[in-house]
Parts: structure tokens; sequence; C-alpha cells
């Protein structure tokens, strides 16, 4: 059974990022890149759940990747905030809590950006990284939504899984942030040289 919070915030997430790419993105870059994550992504955790299994690792490089099937009903990256909370002494439900912070955080930075850099616009790099962000958010979201978890498969070391989606995610976030750091840099750079 789906948690509907936890696929609720997940969907909400992929449309701020999409609210963000229709106001600065170049629009065939992060629409055929999103497309191409999202469809890469389900064919491969439908891959996943054909042929792998919980209780096997496909080691691929020896100590570095390999192959396993996790099922993660975790909030975002497999973060278990009730754990955390738990850890540190603090009621669980506070867990709910921080995971609503986080994604308001999110829509607020994307709001913010939007408003605050009107003529902003960002190079093709940072398309992509839309593209990527919301083809993967899209990804997870689905599994959220049905079968209820997240289909991972990529064990990288021997610390957690992951799926293509969550590294679009990263390398996506990466492309974007940097992308409005240096906007940012050259916008203030060309005003020095006007005023």
């Amino acid at each position: 059974m789906p948690d509907l919070n936890i696929a609720l915030s997940s969907w909400l997430t992929s449309l701020a990022f999409l609210v963000a790419a229709v106001r600065f993105a170049r629009q065939l870059e992060w629409i055929l890149t999103g497309i191409a994550v999202l469809l890469f992504d389900v064919t491969l955790k439908g891959a996943a759940l054909a042929l792998l299994s919980p209780q096997r690792v496909v080691v691929l490089i020896s100590h570095a990747l390999g192959l396993t099937l996790a099922r993660n009903t975790r909030p975002g990256y497999g973060v278990d905030y009730e754990q955390v909370f738990q850890f540190l002494g603090h009621h669980a439900s506070l867990a709910d809590t921080t995971g609503c912070a986080i994604l308001l955080l999110a829509v607020a930075t994307v709001a913010w950006v939007t408003r605050r850099r009107p003529g902003l616009t960002v190079d093709r790099a940072a398309s992509v990284g839309f593209g990527l962000v919301i083809g993967g958010g899209m990804g997870n979201a689905l599994d959220r939504t049905y079968p209820g978890f997240v289909v991972d498969y990529l064990l990288i070391g021997n610390y957690d899984v992951y799926n293509l989606a969550d590294l679009a995610i990263l390398v996506g976030l990466l492309l974007i942030g940097g992308a409005i750091v240096v906007a940012t840099w050259r916008a203030r750079r060309l005003r020095g040289r006007t005023g």
C-alpha cells in the first residue's frame, strides 16, 4: 500500500521543478531529457523487478558497483526522518513535519529564484539539468504511487542502493545550481562594466 503523503510530496516536488523549467529553461532540451530519463528509468526498474533478487548481489566492479533489488519505502533519497528523530530522542511525529519542511523549502527556493531573477535564463546544461530532475522525480513518484515503493537496484560500494532516477536528480541539481551561480556571476559582472 503506497504512503500517499510521500507520493504526494514526490509529485509536488517534481511539479515545482516543472514550473521553474517552464520559466527558465529551453523547452526542447528539458522536455526531451525528462522523457528520456523517465522512459529509461521505468524500463530499468521493470528489468530489476524481473531479474534481480534482494538476497543476491551481482558484482559489476569489485567493492564499487553491483546490482541488487531493494524496495525503498522511505522518503526522498532513503532518508528515514522517523528513525533520525527517534535517534535524537524526539517524537517520531516530527518526521512528517521535517519532510514537509524540506518540500516547502524546495518549492520556496524555486519561487524565490523565479521572482528575484525575472530576466534570468539558463544555459543548455541547466536545461538538461531540469529535465534530469523532472524525469527522475517523476520516475520515483510513479513508483511511490504504484507499487508503493521505489525500486532501487544500483549498489554503490557497500553503502546503499540507488536507481537511475536518483542519479539523474543528483546530476540535474548540480547542473541547475551551477548554472544559477554562473548566470548570477555573469549578471553582476555585466552590471559592473556598465555601472
